[in-house]
């Protein structure tokens, strides 16, 4: 359709001419219209991102499976206390260690490697069972819901018992919970972890509970 000329307007009748003005301003009422609805829309979706990153930041758990005399184990402590420092504030580092332990060979297993995350027993085996693990030490990255992100390995360190890499190239941990704070699902979701196999004792007493977790 072909706009009409200025000086042709101003010749037409006067009720012509407030017609096609009152056609100018609802084209212009209605552009303005979906202008404000389509920036809402954009508003609204960076509002539900943002408010879902914010959701995964307060609810984190990074729970590991622990064993107090596990090699690969130990050798793993000071990468779970730099990840404990590096998401602080957004990630929390929890250690179990399955089965019986006595209270002194954990208060040495912690002042020795001077583990600074909460650290709780599982004698009867509850959490080895809830998250099906297998393998000293192991991860389990969830959420306030006990939905699993990610399972496995904390790197790729080690491909063997005994055997490791000497330059590390997959740290899956760390990227599964950065993608998980930027609202979005890790690309690898579970690996297989490289350690020491959980034996099922079963025991009476417990340290301490894991109920916190």
């Amino acid at each position: 359709m072909q706009a009409v000329p200025a000086d042709a307007v101003k010749v037409l009748p006067y009720s012509i001419r407030t017609k096609i003005i009152s056609v100018k301003y609802l084209a212009v009422a209605v552009a303005l219209l979906f202008g404000t609805l389509a920036s809402s829309n954009v508003k609204a979706q960076r509002s539900s991102k943002n408010s879902e990153a914010a959701q995964h930041e307060q609810s984190l758990t990074a729970v590991v499976f622990l064993a107090t005399d596990c090699p690969i184990s130990q050798k793993y402590i000071g990468e779970l206390k730099n990840i404990d420092s590096l998401f602080h504030a957004k990630v929390s580092v929890k250690g179990v260690i399955p089965g019986k332990v006595r209270k002194e060979e954990l208060e040495q297993f912690i002042s020795e490697y001077q583990i600074d995350f909460p650290v709780v027993t599982d004698a009867d085996y509850t959490l080895v069972k809830k998250y099906r693990a297998t393998i000293t030490p192991e991860v389990f990255l969830i959420n306030s819901k006990n939905h699993v992100y990610y399972q496995g390995a904390i790197d790729n360190w080690f491909f063997d018992l005994g055997k490791y890499r000497q330059h590390i190239t997959e740290h899956y941990l760390i990227d599964a919970i950065k993608a998980v704070l930027e609202g979005q699902s890790p690309v690898v979701k579970k690996t297989e972890s490289v350690g020491c196999p959980i034996q099922k004792t079963v025991s009476k007493k417990s340290v301490s509970t894991a109920s916190d977790l």
